[in-house]
């Protein structure tokens, strides 16, 4: 489509960077990038190398390009998974000598859990640490065991985990606020929840009565809510008395819906 707006100039200008190319559970894929110029004949893209670091310390960038030329299990077919770079810091910068790489290693006999405790609590005694904020962790998932195991074995340790993400995607406030307000603008599925709460499935009514749909009506009842309100109004109603199919589709209900605070 880009090709096609440029036209016979093809005068396009992208930015990415191979090394941060993190969608893939999008769909993309770090050969857009990689194959761009091949887009083009001979001499005909100009490449321009951003390769200054102007954010982390020097002994920082040195792990990091350490670690980049680790990854050779990243490889694709043709043995390219980014361009050759290297990234440098600031010359003109003066950086503090202290430590801003540590690698902590657990022996086998040892505590992981035990051994990131103990990091945090040397963390704060280093200078210029006010608050557990200021620490962070990166994980491929928060919903490992092991993560999990973690996160409570901190907890129990006096050091409180904030981790929004790590709840099952249907116990998330916004999931059920929108799964209620979907609820209220169709009475007829009420009524079906209902009926097959006398058959027993107590667990299905009760997430989408209780979690759902009666958190969001305390949230309807509040005078800052008025216009989503009226809004669900008008749809239950019109849904309702529906005789005919609708010149909207189901996702554009909730397209709508995300409009409202």
């Amino acid at each position: 489509m880009l090709f096609l707006l440029a036209g016979q100039k093809k005068n396009i200008c992208v930015v990415g960077d191979d090394d941060q190319a993190l969608y893939r559970f999008r769909g993309a894929t770090v050969k857009n990038i990689l194959e761009f110029p091949e887009k083009f004949q001979d001499q005909e893209v100009k490449k321009i190398e951003l390769d200054t670091n102007y954010r982390s310390h020097k002994d920082i960038i040195r792990f990091y390009n350490k670690w980049q030329d680790s990854l050779e299990c990243w490889e694709d077919e043709s043995g390219n998974y980014r361009y050759e770079k290297l990234i440098v810091p600031p010359r003109e910068r003066e950086f503090l000598d202290i430590p801003t790489v540590s690698k902590i290693e657990v022996k086998e006999k040892e505590s992981w859990n035990e051994k990131i405790l103990q990091f945090i609590q040397d963390l704060k005694r280093s200078p210029g640490f006010t608050d557990l904020n200021q620490i962070a962790f990166l994980f491929r998932s928060v919903k490992n065991d092991k993560v999990l195991r973690l996160a409570n074995y901190l907890e129990e340790n006096g050091v409180p985990v904030y981790s929004p993400r790590s709840n099952l995607f249907f116990d998330r406030e916004e999931v059920r606020y929108m799964i209620g307000a979907l609820l209220f603008m169709f009475p007829a599925i009420m009524k079906d929840i209902s009926e097959k709460n006398a058959e027993n499935e107590q667990s299905l009514y009760n997430y989408y009565i209780t979690h759902c749909f009666h958190p969001l009506a305390a949230e309807l009842g509040k005078i800052e809510n008025k216009e989503l309100l009226e809004f669900l109004k008008h749809r239950a109603q019109a849904h309702s008395s529906m005789t005919k199919d609708a010149d909207y589709a189901f996702s554009g209900l909730f397209y709508e819906l995300i409009q409202f605070p």
